[in-house]
């Protein structure tokens, strides 16, 4: 089994890091205005420190409006970030048990669905391996929230947007990404 190297995972902080800080900028906000993320996991996104989870990178990009797959490093480059227009009714940014609970839920039903639909029904197994994590059974089930690292991993191997993964595009139609799978 393929395990990401920690240069891979070093890599990607450093540029979600770029991005992160690079849209907040352009849009003038200060790091305490992002609602449903601390300034102190602002700062530390911004440094390098921390990856957010689903349900925090969906705030980061609701807040920014910015395609939360451009943040992951999935479109785009550096200097371009992709804006997006989101219905801002659509996204759970409280910081509540039952908000994550239920972005938790809705993004392992998601991920359930896009592996099922990816050609040959991958099994989890299968897609762990191609995806280079220990396993993808406890965020299907929805007992683990995904990173942001882990997202980028499952939406490449799976070719589907994050953005309609966790949560901020409509169920209907399953958003394919512009890039073919990672080899």
């Amino acid at each position: 089994m393929k395990h990401r190297s920690l240069d891979e995972y070093h890599r990607f902080l450093d540029s979600f890091a770029h991005r992160f800080r690079a849209a907040r900028q352009q849009r003038g906000m200060l790091a305490d205005s992002l609602v449903g993320v601390s300034a102190v996991s602002v700062r530390a996104y911004e440094a390098g420190k921390a990856q957010p989870t689903a349900v925090q990178l969906g705030c980061c990009a609701l807040a920014l409006r910015i395609s939360s797959d451009w943040l992951l490093g999935s479109i785009g480059n550096d200097a371009a970030p992709q804006w997006r227009e989101y219905n801002e009714d659509s996204y759970l940014c409280r910081d509540s048990k039952r908000a994550r609970r239920g972005v938790t839920l809705l993004v392992g039903r998601r991920l359930r669905a896009a592996r099922k639909l990816n050609g040959s029904r991958v099994s989890q197994y299968r897609l762990a391996q191609q995806a280079g994590i220990s396993s993808v059974h406890q965020y299907e089930q929805g007992h683990v929230m995904p990173r942001a690292f882990i997202l980028r991993c499952l939406t490449r191997e799976l070719g589907v947007a994050c953005d309609w993964l966790i949560g901020l595009a409509p169920s209907e139609p399953l958003l394919r990404l512009p890039f073919t799978r990672a080899a």
